[in-house]
């Protein structure tokens, strides 16, 4: 990242944006608008140029949206590739603690896939070694969440220690449990016993699945996901898949 200088740039002449924010709070946009009405910009936005007096927007993209003038103050990078555009947009987000946690999970998540590790976000992001930890949890509530528990997270209906509890349940069965949590308004300790009976339900299931069924190896998980072993081939394949003495669909042909 090459910082080129500052100076004021047309708002016309700023055609694409690089952007990673996933939720827009409306409210907080309308409150910005109304004091950028009153005031000059609070700090530069930050561009890269891409060509013919044009620029990318990198960083500042709630501002520049509601900025009433013209022409908005601005530093000029260059950039090597998306992940120094990426981690320079997150981090001016971080220190102005405009990002929630989903949108912070999902940016850390492609940083994470990209090839970066956790103390390297960390790191670059915060400069602190030790936030790796929560940069790691982040990235697990985006893999392993479903959709209702990282709305729910998101929209600050559930925090975030508990969201991390939930994902220890499979998908199918965390928004079970986001119902019992919002309904009851759950501590993060009743929270955490709540899961640990959910899962401890799930592997009475299992057991009892496989006393009913002689012979049959049968993977630790829902009574609905079971799986067996193939006697032939020994693949694990869907209850519903075997046939003839647990002899999978393939090999059976």
């Amino acid at each position: 990242m090459k910082f080129i200088g500052a100076t004021r740039v047309r708002k016309s002449d700023i055609t694409e944006a690089f952007r990673i924010r996933s939720i827009r709070n409306q409210d907080k946009l309308e409150a910005l608008k109304e004091d950028l009405r009153e005031a000059q910009l609070l700090s530069p936005i930050i561009v890269e140029p891409i060509g013919n007096g044009k620029y990318r927007l990198i960083a500042g993209a709630r501002r520049f949206d509601v900025y009433p003038y013209d022409e908005v103050e601005a530093k000029i990078y260059e950039f090597e590739d998306d992940v120094e555009r990426r981690l320079t947009a997150l981090k001016e987000n971080v220190l102005r603690e405009e990002l929630n946690v989903i949108d912070l999970a999902l940016n850390f998540k492609i940083l994470h896939d990209i090839g970066l590790s956790y103390q390297e976000i960390a790191l670059r992001i915060y400069r602190e070694e030790h936030k790796a930890k929560f940069v790691g949890n982040l990235v697990r509530l985006v893999e392993k969440g479903s959709t209702d528990l990282l709305y729910h997270l998101a929209t600050k209906d559930i925090g975030l220690k508990n969201a991390l509890a939930v994902i220890m349940l499979p998908k199918e069965r965390q928004s079970e449990a986001l119902r019992h949590i919002l309904e009851r308004r759950l501590s993060y300790e009743e929270t955490k016993k709540l899961i640990e009976d959910m899962l401890d339900e799930d592997r009475r299931d299992s057991e009892e699945y496989r006393k009913r069924t002689p012979g049959l190896s049968v993977r630790p998980s829902r009574q609905e996901a079971l799986t067996v072993q193939c006697a032939i081939c020994g693949r694990y394949v869907p209850l519903s898949d075997a046939r003839l003495r647990w002899v999978c669909t393939e090999c059976h042909r």
